[in-house]
């Protein structure tokens, strides 16, 4: 996989050789408040803000037809912190700078700063497959049965 780096950005890195994901790093600074949480906007008025902030990683990847990369939280931030990463698809075409939207779920701000590791990117296989329509679709055990169709 070929990476390009903003200046200041960090190397994607593995904190074990054996690990899945590599670890993707901030490359700014900047508190998340937590969830229902209020401030005084620019006009004087109490507005409740956003508990998602999304982060610049300057990391730029060319992945091999057939790949796409898988943005996903650190266990970490989620346990310890109460911050998770809804995680984001990126296609093998895109070119642009990672960016990972964080969501602070606790109670207190939390800061990021630049460096910190905020997310791992995981790269899988896909495939194309291509589109047929059909009238029918066949038959099997489960058929249209949804959430909830086995039991609790």
């Amino acid at each position: 996989m070929k990476i390009k780096l903003d200046d200041g950005a960090f190397i994607p890195t593995r904190a074990h050789e054996s690990d899945a994901g590599l670890d993707l790093y901030s490359l700014e600074e900047r508190e998340i408040l937590p969830r229902s949480a209020k401030k005084i906007d620019d006009y004087g008025r109490m507005a409740e803000v956003s508990i998602g902030e999304t982060f610049d990683t300057g990391v730029h990847i060319e992945l091999e037809r057939g790949q796409f990369g898988w943005v996903t939280g650190r266990s970490g931030l989620n346990f310890n912190h109460d911050v998770i990463c809804p995680g984001g698809t990126i296609d093998q075409s895109y070119r642009g700078s990672i960016k990972v939207k964080l969501y602070n779920l606790g109670t207190e701000p939390y800061t990021v700063k630049k460096g910190d590791r905020i997310a791992q990117l995981i790269i899988e296989s896909c495939a194309y497959p291509e589109i047929e329509i059909v009238d029918d679709l066949g038959n099997t055990s489960r058929g249209s049965g949804g959430f909830g169709s086995t039991g609790k």
